[in-house]
């Protein structure tokens, strides 16, 4: 072909090529289900149409008809170089990008990939030059090597030479999806890992030698900023795949501002050094790699609005925001960590109108709990205050949840709320009762006298209050004892 031709070629297959997932029908069985939650669905399709012969003709046949629909004159086009296209696994080094399998330089023209990056990549071949099909999927740097080692040690097993990877490329995809899911691990899990090995997850090697060279090692400075980006990590860019070197990927804008809205950080110190530490690396990073540039002004903008973020974070419904209180009190978390045994040993579950628990599960949870009621008749769970505190505000938070038949389960923040120390606990009950936000959704209009009912007494320091009452304010630290010691006020626990 000539060069205008040629040019014409290439933008019509590049076309034709976002169009083919539209023409293509696949079985979707559990095993593509299972995929699709990594991988796109214009990956997987292309994947199994391009590399598979058996299809070719069909491929044919369908640029062909594509043409004329789209009123393309054809002659002089050939849909080949896209058949002979191929699924790379590359990484962006300093002298060009390479393949990781092959171990050897791709000269393909330019594509959005920094130093470092890691990425899956479909490329076609147009007299001589290297043309990427679609957008590259981004991988973290520990799973592409582990992904490269592991393809070629089997295809070496199974005498596959190196020109016939492009064969397997399922079997390349298939695989990495078992290493994804086998690194897979819960936020506790991290204690098996010391904090180098946390940032080889959190970082490709451009950005970790970089966070390395601005934290000495072992220092107490070190392991508490490695703390505090590993949170962030793990309940943002970790569910996406990506890790903090994948920046070109997402904004940091609109990952802040969604952090904060989910409450992901648990104080404004810990929101503003995270700020600090991601900052101060890409600005470094920058002075060597240009698109680094990119997140440092997204974080600069970060930092200017972080009046905003804290007033957000104060009042969030969301995640786990703790206020400081010199004073703690570790009752009621014992009460409630012994709760959440309670939701396995009992099968506890939810009334019809799921604004409580059954008569029976409350009846089993106050004998589990050994929690005071009040001395009434019948049993409802706003007779025992301790339980109704706990459960409204768990269901709240996400620690607890139920299923379609009232069944109580863990929710998604369970094993959040299980990292948390003692004190941090103490303070997330605290923090509670100081949040007229969280309190507003915990009890409900309907329901709203008891909340106001339950601070009015105390704040008065009623003498005659109900003593179950005072064992629940005894229990959440708001009074020293049982009467008549006065009751404490809510102020004192924001006084050293």
């Amino acid at each position: 072909m000539n060069k205008t031709t040629s040019t014409r070629n290439v933008a019509v297959l590049l076309q034709f090529f976002d169009a083919l997932p539209d023409l293509i029908r696949m079985e979707e069985d559990h095993a593509y289900q299972e995929l699709l939650s990594y991988f796109s669905e214009t990956l997987l399709k292309t994947t199994v149409v391009l590399d598979n012969p058996s299809y070719h003709d069909a491929i044919r046949r369908y640029f062909e008809i594509y043409l004329r629909r789209q009123g393309i004159p054809h002659d002089d086009l050939s849909v080949e170089p896209l058949l002979q296209s191929r699924l790379l696994l590359v990484e962006q080094e300093r002298s060009g990008l390479v393949d990781m399998l092959r171990h050897t330089p791709v000269e393909l023209e330019p594509v959005a990939m920094h130093l470092g990056e890691c990425a899956l990549v479909r490329v076609m071949s147009q007299d001589g030059t290297l043309h990427h099909l679609g957008t590259p999927r981004p991988l973290t740097f520990i799973n592409a090597k582990g992904l490269a080692e592991e393809f070629v040690r089997i295809a070496q097993l199974g005498n596959v030479a190196a020109e016939n990877y492009h064969a397997h490329s399922m079997d390349l995809l298939t695989l990495y999806q078992l290493i994804a899911f086998n690194s897979n691990f819960n936020p506790e899990d991290t204690e098996l890992f010391d904090d180098g090995a946390l940032l080889s997850l959190m970082f490709n090697p451009p950005e970790l030698d970089v966070f390395m060279g601005q934290h000495p090692y072992h220092t107490k400075s070190f392991a508490a900023d490695v703390a505090l980006l590993e949170q962030l990590y793990f309940l943002s860019v970790y569910a996406e795949d990506m890790n903090f070197s994948s920046y070109l990927h997402f904004d940091y804008e609109a990952l802040f501002a969604y952090a904060v809205k989910e409450g992901f950080f648990t104080s404004t110190d810990a929101f503003l050094e995270t700020v600090r530490i991601l900052y101060n690396l890409y600005d470094r990073l920058s002075l060597v790699e240009p698109t680094a540039k990119k997140p440092a002004k997204e974080l600069k903008q970060v930092a200017d609005r972080t009046f905003d973020y804290m007033s957000q974070l104060t009042t969030s419904t969301a995640g786990f925001f703790l206020e400081h209180f010199p004073h703690l009190s570790y009752e009621l978390s014992e009460i409630a960590d012994h709760f959440l045994q309670g939701v396995t040993a009992l099968s506890l579950r939810m009334n019809s109108s799921r604004s409580a628990l059954t008569g029976s599960s409350l009846a089993e949870a106050v004998t589990f709990l050994d929690v005071p009621r009040l001395n009434r008749k019948t049993l409802l769970q706003s007779h025992v205050p301790t339980l109704d505190f706990i459960l409204r505000l768990f269901l709240i938070k996400d620690i607890v949840t139920f299923e379609g038949d009232g069944t109580l389960l863990f929710g998604d923040s369970y094993m959040r709320y299980r990292t948390l120390s003692s004190d941090e606990k103490s303070r997330f009950f605290l923090t509670a009762l100081h949040q007229p936000s969280v309190l507003a959704l915990m009890y409900p209009s309907k329901d709203v006298h008891r909340i106001n009912g339950l601070k009015a007494r105390y704040l008065d320091s009623d003498p005659t209050l109900d003593p179950v009452y005072c064992d629940f304010f005894r229990a959440i630290g708001l009074r020293e004892t049982t009467p008549p010691n006065p009751i404490l006020h809510l102020n004192d626990f924001r006084k050293a």
